[in-house]
């Protein structure tokens, strides 16, 4: 189990980084077992390590940056 989709039961965050017929790649946020929302650009398939910033702030809200791309920003969490 896992995979891009990553397991548990709350928040979790996938990075798919390859279209493999199922869904395109892209950043997926699940919650409490579903996706509530996602991006399909995701450009990140390469050697290079990429520096991932995650905040929740006090409201629920998330913002995702990855290197120095915002892909959510004050995302409203269920």
């Amino acid at each position: 189990s896992g995979g891009e989709a990553g397991s548990g039961s709350k928040l979790r965050i996938g990075f798919d980084t390859y279209n493999n017929g199922r869904n395109p790649n892209g950043v997926y946020i699940w919650y409490n077992g579903s996706v509530v929302t996602s991006t399909t650009t995701f450009a990140y398939r390469n050697a290079n390590y990429q520096h991932v910033t995650l905040d929740i702030n006090n409201s629920g809200q998330l913002t995702l940056v990855v290197g120095s791309t915002t892909y959510f920003t004050n995302y409203s969490l269920p």
